[in-house]
């Protein structure tokens, strides 16, 4: 199938990690449950009329949605982070899935990340990432961290005695970009997308520059604790605030002194490469046991060029050569230290200090090669590597996105995360992960917009609810409930159709019975805060 140059563009903004501001009116959403999930779930508006599809102002345009503090410590509240908005504040009562009272804490950053930690002298801070460009040449587009301290201990961010930063800035952004964040203990994790749209050298705006040091990984901030509130105390001098052309090149090129660091410092006070090798990483979300998962948007502009280890047209075809039959589906991972995840980029990844830093060493390496965690329509190095979809009887198949066989081509997947003891236990330790791939215009007929089920051992992948206009993130509340948050629309909330019992449930068992017992003991409550309870603190970093 032949795509317009029109719909072409469309659909290649949907695949930036800077989510796309459209001014217009949606219809409302009417999600439901699909098949027998309908049986034991219930799914209902949480944010009532706070949000809404009708008008651009009353739109959530949320990215991430994160559990943090405020200023009554008896109270639970949901922050919203938004590219358009900034984060606002809402209070959540778990009782009766309902929020009210929103407050626009931050509106001055606007973003797709957020997240929360408690530092060592007790102090909360929030985390941020915000998209802005070069003050020297506005065409080129960059990323940030910030750091919001709550010095004053009034649970309010921003006000008039809190400390603020960005801690990293100057990351190459360009097509994709700084995503979502995840804090765990005191290390922070972070999705970075490559910069340009296949890894090389073809950008949306049409640039040479190729690819940086940040692209297509996770990175990793080890000890928050180490990292001063200053200016780019986390970050790299090779990568300014504000670049001109030429040290935007150099930096990319890996010209600059120091422009290799993302990847080879081992310094517990820095931004750097965790595992690399992913397109465009968007949600995070940690299981029940502690490891980190993340989706990836694998959608592709035109080319050749997605086998892990060739760099020229002799490689599989590629996406809109012809149907989506034959095109690779967006991924999940289990993330791991100096993964390669098998997507290709052809700057770095023949680059001897990153070699030596043990990253995209997929080819020499082969135990470092990660296979999506899902059926992905994708050979990792061909017969008789670690990947070998060609041999499952989905292998080229058309994708149906009601009964899948993987994620899915171009689903655009956006936030996860894991179902707890408050949903029947079938859900317990399974990744609830969210598809949107928009408005715009549909290839083939794929049309998602909806809640998946991911399961942790098998990756076998179910519908569970669809009719939303643009999920965007799935978090679980103190219960294992999920809430669900549309770009242009409202809050959900998932839950279980009646209580299920603390005791008298089925025997579970592997890693379904280990997820529960996280869950029940709170070791499990790491990944995205937790709500604050009564006269507690959040334990959930």
């Amino acid at each position: 199938m032949l795509l317009t140059s029109t719909l072409l563009a469309a659909l290649l903004a949907l695949s930036s990690s800077f989510i796309p501001s459209f001014a217009q009116a949606f219809p409302e959403e009417t999600p439901g449950l699909a098949g027998d999930h309908a049986t034991l779930l219930t799914i209902e508006k949480a944010s009532g009329s706070i949000f809404a599809a009708d008008v651009t102002a009353n739109q959530s345009r949320a990215t991430q949605l994160a559990w943090g503090p405020g200023p009554d410590p008896s109270k639970t509240y949901l922050y919203v982070a938004s590219n358009v908005h900034g984060v606002r504040r809402l209070e959540y009562d778990a009782a009766a899935g309902a929020l009210s009272n929103r407050v626009d804490v931050v509106p001055t950053i606007s973003g797709n990340g957020i997240a929360f930690h408690t530092d060592d002298l007790g102090q909360d801070a929030m985390y941020l990432v915000e998209g802005y460009v070069s003050g020297a040449d506005s065409s080129l587009r960059l990323s940030r961290l910030w750091r919001i301290i709550d010095a004053d201990g009034d649970g309010v961010f921003a006000s008039g005695g809190d400390v603020s930063a960005v801690i990293v800035w100057g990351v190459p952004r360009d097509d994709h970009g700084l995503n979502h964040l995840q804090i765990r203990g005191d290390s922070l994790f972070l999705g970075s997308g490559v910069r340009t749209r296949n890894g090389a050298v073809q950008t949306f705006s049409g640039d040479t520059y190729g690819e940086s040091a940040y692209g297509g990984a996770i990175l990793t901030i080890d000890d928050l604790n180490a990292v001063a509130t200053t200016a780019n105390a986390a970050g790299f001098a090779a990568y300014p605030e504000h670049p001109d052309a030429t040290t935007y090149a150099a930096a990319i090129g890996g010209t600059t002194a120091g422009s290799e660091l993302p990847f080879t410092t081992t310094a517990s006070d820095r931004l750097r490469v965790h595992s690399a090798g992913t397109r465009n990483p968007f949600g995070l979300a940690f299981d029940p046991s502690g490891a980190l998962w993340f989706t990836v948007n694998f959608h592709r502009s035109s080319h050749h060029d997605y086998d892990r280890s060739v760099l020229d047209a002799s490689a599989e075809g590629d996406a809109f050569q012809g149907s989506s039959n034959d095109d690779i589906h967006d991924q999940v991972f289990r993330a791991a230290p100096l993964a390669d995840y098998g997507y290709r980029n052809s700057n770095w990844q023949n680059d001897t200090d990153a070699q030596a830093a043990g990253f995209f060493a997929g080819v020499a390496d082969p135990t470092q090669l990660t296979p999506a965690h899902a059926f992905d329509n994708l050979d990792l190095d061909g017969s008789g590597g670690p990947d070998l979809d060609s041999l499952d009887p989905a292998w080229d198949a058309l994708h149906v996105p009601a009964s899948p066989e993987g994620l899915g081509p171009s689903s655009a997947l956006t936030g996860l995360d894991f179902g707890g003891s408050g949903l029947p236990p079938r859900y317990h330790g399974h990744a609830f992960v969210a598809r949107w791939n928009g408005q715009n215009g549909i290839i083939d007929g794929l049309d998602y917009r909806d809640v998946v089920l991911v399961h942790p051992v098998t990756g076998a992948v179910e519908r569970v609810a669809s009719g939303f206009n643009a999920p965007t993130d799935v978090l679980a509340d103190a219960e294992g409930n999920l809430l669900v948050v549309s770009y242009y629309g409202s809050v959900w909330r998932i839950r279980s159709v009646a209580t299920v019992p603390a005791t008298g449930v089925a025997p579970l068992a592997g890693p379904t019975l280990l997820a529960v017992l996280f869950l029940l003991t709170g070791r499990g409550r790491l990944a995205r805060r937790a709500p604050r309870t009564a006269g507690g603190r959040v334990i959930r970093g």
